[in-house]
């Protein structure tokens, strides 16, 4: 099945088109390599008027995600499902950075306190480290007296910050 291009207006195989659910026939107006040929000769206006754009909304991103709580969750979700490596391979740099900031020197007896902490976590709070493990400006260490409960918006508004109490 052919379809004709509406910048070169050539009749190409519909495979060469990029799918467009907002078009009738459910792919682009105009063929991939043209596409292609525009961005890459329109850079610096395609970049600017984005970067105006950002500019006028700033929070545009958080603004979706907190009006669409459960789409941004499934679609997170559904990307992890189909993107089992990618999960597995943060999870294992999540431990091995973990891993690296427990000291030489804790005892057995100190890292069953630190499972038995993470174990008594009240239902519906986070584990937190009072100084973060990879910090901006400081790194902690995985020990006891740097684990603290936060409730889950405390802990994702902390991120991974540390302030100084006076």
């Amino acid at each position: 099945m052919n379809k004709i291009c509406s910048i070169c207006h050539n009749s190409i195989c519909i495979s060469f088109f990029s799918k467009n659910k907002r078009v009738i026939d459910g792919f682009s107006s105009f063929c991939k390599s043209c596409r292609s040929n525009y961005y890459r000769n329109n850079k610096e206006r395609k970049y600017k008027n984005q970067k105006e754009w950002r500019a006028k909304n700033p929070n545009w991103d958080n603004k979706w995600r907190k009006t669409h709580v459960d789409s941004a969750r499934n679609s997170v979700r559904k990307w992890e499902k189909n993107h089992p490596e990618y999960v597995a391979q943060k999870n294992i740099k999540r431990d091995q950075k973990r891993s690296q900031r427990i000291p030489s020197w804790l005892s057995t007896k100190e890292i069953n306190n630190i499972l038995q902490f993470y174990k008594n976590c009240p239902k519906g709070y986070h584990v937190d480290h009072i100084i973060p493990l990879c910090g901006k400006i400081v790194s902690g260490l995985h020990v006891l007296n740097n684990l603290q409960y936060l409730t889950p918006k405390e802990n994702l508004i902390k991120s991974n910050s540390f302030k100084v109490k006076v």
